[in-house]
């Protein structure tokens, strides 16, 4: 799906040649994606915009034969603003589908065919017109996969004021069937229950750990300063996500030389005098 939409790659009859819109129009797949119930993979850098063929080989080819093939690693994408606002939006997306039970336990209804306008409807389980809490809100999805400006007739699954995902605002639905104008790429994610806009973004822990313990910067190519307004670090450990020991050499009393590993994704263990944190830190 990711590699269909990054620029200069064909989906359906159109070609895509700005980077930026390809980009948007992901995150429009991306929330079509992660909201409907089940489970769901992500391939590697996808949320990034990945754009090497799963089918790519060592020597640059592309065949069927290379489909579990090592890919490149491209961590540099990180320094991109676009692909970077796409890995914060999934974020986003799935932390949301985490924290309401409608995206995992609803019914979800597809429509849009053949066209480049998807919609989604989701009704809770048991549903309910007049929801009360979250626990019972629906949510209704309409997504602009077009290269041009569309306004599709969105299905409400009832009429009454619907929340704006994302962009804090409300619209008063007085039929179910409603225009909305989309740009190239763009989405609308309705609830019937108003709740927050933008949910934080989880990591290996929780946001008074992170005030709490630091390792910055991250993503690092060489030294991370790591920091504790708990007391003094009594020790720090590097792993890898697979659970082997890494290697990180003290420099001085906040400093830490890291750059003689390879790129990745690791863990540093940080123990304090009350307890150890866990912090995800991404080697260049």
């Amino acid at each position: 799906m990711y590699n269909n939409l990054t620029s200069g790659k064909s989906f359906g009859s159109y070609h895509i040649k700005d980077l930026a819109t390809a980009l948007q129009r992901m995150k429009a797949v991306t929330v079509l994606f992660y909201t409907i119930p089940g489970p769901k993979m992500l391939w590697e850098f996808g949320e990034l915009g990945y754009d090497k063929s799963i089918n790519l080989c060592s020597d640059g080819t592309i065949s069927t034969d290379c489909r579990v093939t090592a890919k490149p690693v491209e961590w540099d994408y990180l320094q991109d603003a676009n692909r970077l606002s796409l890995l914060n939006q999934t974020a986003n997306i799935i932390h949301l589908r985490n924290s309401y039970s409608v995206f995992t336990n609803g019914t979800a209804t597809f429509s849009g065919g053949s066209t480049l306008i998807k919609q989604i409807t989701i009704k809770n389980t048991p549903y309910t017109a007049t929801p009360a809490t979250a626990d019972e809100m629906n949510v209704q999805i309409v997504s602009n996969l077009d290269l041009t400006i569309q306004t599709p007739l969105v299905t409400f699954p009832h009429t009454g004021k619907w929340y704006d995902y994302g962009h804090g605002k409300s619209i008063d639905v007085t039929t179910t069937s409603q225009g909305v104008t989309l740009a190239p790429g763009e989405y609308k994610l309705f609830t019937d229950v108003a709740i927050e806009d933008q949910l934080p973004i989880v990591t290996a822990i929780g946001p008074e750990l992170k005030s709490a313990v630091r390792c910055y910067p991250n993503p690092s190519t060489d030294y991370v300063t790591i920091e504790s307004d708990l007391g003094p670090i009594q020790h720090v450990a590097l792993r890898t996500t697979q659970g082997s020991k890494a290697s990180i050499e003290k420099i001085s009393g906040t400093t830490w030389f890291i750059g003689n590993l390879p790129s990745g994704l690791y863990i540093v263990d940080v123990t304090t005098q009350s307890q150890t944190h866990h912090i995800k830190l991404i080697k260049k």
